[in-house]
């Protein structure tokens, strides 16, 4: 663990939230040093992607990547005791982050006046797929359903394919409500103020296309979905052995000199259709395809050393296998192991950051279900009998039973 980057250690942070957009933007508070009190429900097994396929822990990689660092205190708070737990854990905690539905609080009795009165300090973050109020504001906000409607897809795919990729709309939501959170910490310091914050997964990923956003309304947007690489001179190449590599040559004349001059073009670049940028930009299929009429002529490795030598921006097409094992990632330690127990470690995507010229780690491994319980309600004054009601209602859930056939089953990864 590299100390120098424990910047919030101190904030404590509840978070009720599952799949992906709330437990991720709680899991890069905790790699900054926050604790975060993960609240899942024993009756339901908690998070839903604790149990998804694939790998041979007692929880998948999906939860593993979102929860390292967490504490899991598992409630059930329809309760009396699970209820007046929750209540008791808001009370201490700087920070409650949610992806729960509009109104659900509000049944729990940790409505915005409620929580006012439970802890005037604190910074509520919700996360919501369409907001708190409007014409689906009570709908379920999915990565899909979000990517889909926002227009984020159509920017990504071709009209009629099947959309593909990372989870964008909840990943980009969890670092806006980081960014948020970080902000609201700052504020409460100087003023002594809690407030609240809504994060619309909608709002969100608008405003990460703001460039194509401008385009539309510009009137200039062409609705093709190689727009944008067109307008900073990205090309797609093949090389003579079959393997993908991408160039961005942009707009400065002297980079299209340096093509010219990398891949040997010879006059075959000299087209009245590529003798400007913009020349260049509406003329992109056919100058794409006038490149890689070079490109085929030499293998890939042979392009990538002489752009390398020529400082031409250029990249392979790499797989994600591939990419993490590439020479720059090791350098960075951007996968990392982590001891998992005796016999069994883990490798995790890092956080990707330094401080201090110092390398961010992730801050442990995820936490078994209602790991913490017990410890956590008893450090915040929880009455001993509501902990022992508590503890009895996740026996009763057959928590254990669950890890134990987890581990026989030892799912292959998809």
């Amino acid at each position: 663990m590299n100390a120098d980057q424990l910047l919030l250690e101190g904030v404590r942070v509840l978070e009720m939230g599952q799949y992906i957009s709330a437990p991720s933007a709680a899991r890069a508070l905790a790699d900054l040093g926050a604790t975060i009190i993960k609240v899942e429900n024993p009756l339901t097994g908690g998070d839903p992607t604790r149990w998804m396929r694939g790998g041979e822990t007692d929880w998948s990689p999906q939860y593993a990547s979102w929860n390292r660092g967490k504490k899991s205190v598992a409630l059930d708070v329809k309760s009396e005791e699970g209820r007046r737990a929750l209540h008791t854990l808001v009370g201490t905690c700087d920070v409650l982050l949610d992806n729960v539905r509009p109104g659900v609080l509000d049944r729990l009795g940790l409505g915005p006046e409620e929580l006012k009165a439970i802890n005037p300090g604190l910074i509520h973050c919700t996360i919501t797929g369409f907001g708190p109020t409007g014409p689906m504001a009570d709908q379920p906000g999915y990565d899909s359903v979000i990517s889909a409607r926002s227009g984020l897809y159509s920017e990504m795919t071709l009209k009629g394919s099947t959309p593909a990729g990372p989870l964008f709309s909840d990943l980009l939501t969890g670092m806006r409500a980081v960014q948020l959170i970080s902000a609201a910490l700052v504020h409460r310091e100087r003023t002594g103020k809690g407030c609240r914050l809504d994060v619309p997964m909608l709002g969100t990923v608008t405003d990460f296309m703001g460039e194509a956003v401008a385009q539309v309304t510009a009137g200039t947007h062409t609705g093709e979905s190689h727009a944008r690489q067109a307008r900073v001179g990205m090309l797609a190449c093949t090389a003579a052995d079959g393997k993908s590599f991408i160039l961005n040559i942009g707009e400065r004349p002297e980079t299209f000199e340096l093509l010219k001059e990398i891949f040997e073009a010879n006059g075959a670049l000299d087209d009245s259709r590529f003798a400007t940028f913009n020349d260049r930009v509406n003329n992109h299929i056919e100058f794409n395809a006038a490149v890689n009429r070079l490109t085929v002529l030499r293998d890939r490795d042979e392009w990538m050393k002489r752009c390398a030598e020529g400082k031409l921006p250029a990249s392979p097409m790499q797989t994600l296998a591939e990419a993490i094992e590439d020479e720059q990632a090791k350098h960075l330690g951007l996968v990392e192991e982590t001891r998992v127990d005796t016999d069994r470690t883990i490798r995790l995507a890092s956080p990707g950051f330094l401080v201090n010229g110092k390398p961010a780690t992730g801050q442990g491994v995820p936490p078994n279900l209602g790991a913490d319980t017990r410890a956590e309600l008893e450090a915040v004054g929880v009455p001993a009998g509501d902990v022992a009601a508590i503890e009895a209602t996740i026996a009763a859930a057959g928590i254990d039973k669950r890890v134990e056939a987890r581990r026989a089953l030892a799912a292959p990864t998809r």
